[in-house]
């Protein structure tokens, strides 16, 4: 799969989220809807397909939990409930990137962690704080 898996028009969300939690029928159609758009927009951020899909997943489980307090509550009702639910993936999908920065950083940059070392007068890290080694022996 040199250029990767490229999702069909006809693509599946499933009515429950990763955790199980239950899809109203409107938010389904509408992920269902926007679902291609949503992955082939996660892809342009290397993310993978699958992954899109499990956060559009998320993010219709959590809107249709809104929904049902905006309901409850007396509050508005959504409008356009496709741009509402594409911006709840992106709101995921955006954390997903920078949780992909920060753990590349973390690993290319070995200045992000912590630096050990032994001296003469016991262990030191990078701030140069220093543990009297010869204490843990008595």
């Amino acid at each position: 799969m040199g250029e990767g898996a490229r999702p069909d028009r006809g693509s599946q969300v499933s009515p429950v989220d990763r955790l199980g939690r239950r899809i109203s029928l409107p938010v389904h159609g509408a992920a269902e809807e926007i679902a291609h758009r949503a992955i082939l927009h996660g892809e342009k951020l290397h993310i993978d397909p699958a992954v899109a899909a499990s956060l559009l997943e998320e993010a219709a489980a959590r809107v249709s939990r809104a929904i049902d307090r905006k309901t409850d509550s007396n509050e508005q009702p959504v409008r356009d409930l496709r741009a509402y639910l594409f911006r709840a993936f992106l709101r995921l999908i955006n954390k997903a990137v920078k949780r992909q920065f920060l753990v590349a950083g973390a690993i290319t940059r070995p200045e992000a962690t912590p630096k050990i070392g032994v001296s003469r007068g016991g262990l030191t890290t990078r701030a140069h704080r220093v543990y009297d080694l010869s204490q843990l022996n008595n």
